[in-house]
């Protein structure tokens, strides 16, 4: 079951669990232990899980994986830990090696961006493992950040077996402000179809990829406050007002259906209606639930309550 999750989990965001390993020295050779968390969570809530199967922050490394359901990051899987004291920490490092390759990992720029990733969270993972068993991550030839800018020493080709083409396999490149050790950055898993190196590294000095998805990721994280500013602006009681009203309507229906029944087939459709998936007592379920997240204005945009509004008009209406 655990070695199925984390296939699941590679499969989903491949390298992630080389990151794991290079990052935070995970060794998944060795003895570990998982768990995961549908839905939103909070520090307790992991702390009493691991508890239960023994896991101590002070004596386990312990990695909280997690995917929001909403926003900008609703198809990335983002990580960070609990530390020896029982806390969240955003601060570990995002790039490491892996049999001498660079890896990375997707990681929090700020310590409260780890509670606005619980709220919201989707699906989590939760890796636990002995400190014992832990393998640092290399000291010698430490992985250099790629956010940062590098100077080009070399460009290293391959030559395809038909036609003669060279194409660019790799770039040995000298971190701007190190001593001038030059590390191998592989722009691909395999091979690439490129021919000039540009297309990975600009003229000022950054890794383009990283570059792009940096930018966007901040373009992105902008959009989304001033989105949830804009939400959390809004006051929306009388939506949720006129949406219990349709709510208790559809309840007295249901109630006068019952009361008119007179047979086990009206009784049991009733009965379906009721029913907590698609029927009246998941709808109270996710009214309560968007009441709650919008008195703690935990949604991310207005557009978000209004779409959880409208599924539940067209729950109503279905029953």
């Amino acid at each position: 079951m655990r070695y199925q999750l984390l296939k699941n989990l590679e499969n989903y965001k491949r390298g992630i669990l080389r990151g794991l390993r290079g990052c935070l020295g995970f060794d998944f050779e060795k003895d570990i232990i998982l768990f995961e968390v549908n839905g939103s969570f909070t520090l307790n809530s992991l702390l009493k899980q691991a508890a239960a199967a023994g896991v101590k922050p002070v004596n386990y490394q312990i990695a909280v994986i997690t995917r929001p359901e909403a926003g900008y990051r609703r198809d990335e899987y983002t990580s960070f830990i609990i530390d020896k004291a029982g806390k969240f920490e955003n601060k570990i490092n995002h790039c490491g090696y892996s049999n001498n390759n660079f890896v990375s990992l997707n990681t929090f720029h700020r310590k409260s961006d780890i509670d606005d990733a619980r709220k919201n969270a989707l699906h989590t993972i939760i890796i636990c493992q002995s400190r014992d068993l832990i393998t640092a991550p290399c000291r010698n030839n430490p992985a250099p950040d790629l956010m940062q800018r590098f100077r080009l020493k070399n460009v290293n080709y391959y030559v395809k077996q038909y036609g003669g083409q060279k194409y660019v396999n790799s770039l040995d490149i000298i971190p701007g402000n190190s001593n001038g050790r030059a590390y191998e950055y592989k722009p691909g898993r395999g091979y690439s179809d490129e021919v000039n190196y540009t297309a990975f590294i600009d003229k000022s000095g950054y890794i383009t990829s990283i570059r792009r998805a940096d930018l966007k990721n901040r373009a992105a994280a902008i959009t989304a406050a001033k989105k949830q500013a804009a939400y959390n602006a809004t006051n929306n009681d009388a939506a949720l007002a006129e949406l219990k009203s349709q709510i208790e309507n559809k309840k007295a229906a249901i109630i006068a259906e019952l009361q008119a029944a007179d047979n086990h087939e009206a009784i049991n459709a009733i009965a379906k209606k009721l029913d907590f998936f698609r029927g009246l007592s998941d709808i109270y379920f996710q009214f309560e639930l968007l009441q709650e997240k919008d008195n703690a204005k935990s949604l991310p945009s207005i557009e978000v309550f209004n779409k959880k509004a409208a599924n539940i008009i067209e729950s109503l209406n279905k029953i």
